[in-house]
């Protein structure tokens, strides 16, 4: 069986980036490896809403609802989630379900967070039955950079910013989202990436290869 991780943070923070180095070391050291990508834009019922969601096309729904959607697009890849567990020795999910923890609990007013969290934890674990990462791995970046970085990729070309890219305020709501989730837990770690993506690489590398020595 194998091992899930997944890599996590902001928009901005790096997370595709660092799941193509994490899954090209894994492979130098002689895993099997493969790689994952959450949301899949597009890709079935589910992935399609998310896609419309994103680009203001359904309002601005309750967050367990818009989780939902999020939750519902795993679950419509179950099967293929559970299908590289079987065949491979690392699993690598760029986002998994502390996103949708983090992301739509920074969208709920504080007071209805606790339970934002609990609902879409039963969503996302006891009714669709999907699997906790053996380890999630929290890339930090101040929310600043982020956002340097996200106009950056404006500059170059690539796809403007989805709805949640474009608000500061709720980037930093996201990233103490995090901060909360991974406080004190033993399947997440920290990663700052101010530093160059190689050696973000080889701190996320450290971090992944002791989990593996203890599964």
């Amino acid at each position: 069986m194998g091992v899930l991780v997944a890599i996590e943070g902001i928009d901005g923070a790096g997370k595709h980036t660092q799941t193509a180095l994490l899954a090209d070391r894994a492979v130098a050291e002689g895993l099997s490896v493969e790689v994952l990508s959450f949301p899949r834009y597009g890709a079935g019922l589910f992935g399609a809403a998310i896609g419309e969601l994103l680009a203001g096309g359904l309002g601005d729904p309750d967050p367990r609802l818009a989780g939902l959607l999020f939750a519902g697009d795993r679950f419509e890849a179950r099967h293929v989630v559970e299908a590289a567990l079987s065949s491979a020795d690392l699993v690598v999910a760029d986002r998994w379900i502390a996103s949708n923890l983090a992301y739509q609990s920074a969208r709920a007013p504080a007071a209805q967070r606790p339970h934002v969290l609990s609902w879409l934890h039963e969503v996302e674990h006891r009714v669709f039955g999907l699997p906790n990462a053996a380890l999630n791995v929290w890339l930090d970046l101040p929310v600043e950079q982020a956002v340097a970085r996200l106009a950056a990729r404006v500059a170059d070309d690539r796809p403007a910013e989805d709805r949640y890219e474009a608000d500061r305020d709720f980037l930093q709501a996201c990233r103490d989202a995090y901060r909360s989730l991974s406080a004190g837990r033993p399947d997440w770690v920290c990663v700052a990436v101010e530093a160059p993506p190689v050696a973000v690489a080889e701190e996320v590398w450290r971090a992944v290869s002791e989990r593996l020595a203890d599964e």
